[in-house]
């Protein structure tokens, strides 16, 4: 599966339910759908540059919106998932 928001390949599985990728998220949805990361910069040294995105600014939100919302489904369902102790 593609990232929604870079087209960069993710695994979407039962442990990885959201339609973006990892560098994606930690670039958040208050970044523009093109950019570019400072040199001085705070975030890890693992977050590269979005430079080709495939969505405009536009629909970013949107695209946010619906991962906080898988992100919410996920918590409640391992929450409730009887993990090993």
């Amino acid at each position: 599966m593609k990232c929604a928001i870079c087209g960069n390949d993710i695994e979407y599985n039962e442990f990885h339910p959201f339609k973006i990728c990892l560098n994606c998220r930690i670039l958040g949805p208050n970044k523009s759908a093109k950019y570019i990361i400072p040199k001085d910069s705070d975030l890890p040294p693992s977050v590269h540059d979005r430079l080709f995105p495939i969505v405009s600014d536009e629909e970013l939100p949107t695209i946010y919106h619906e991962y906080f919302d898988d992100l919410r489904k996920f918590a409640e369902k391992m929450k409730k998932k009887d993990l090993p102790k």
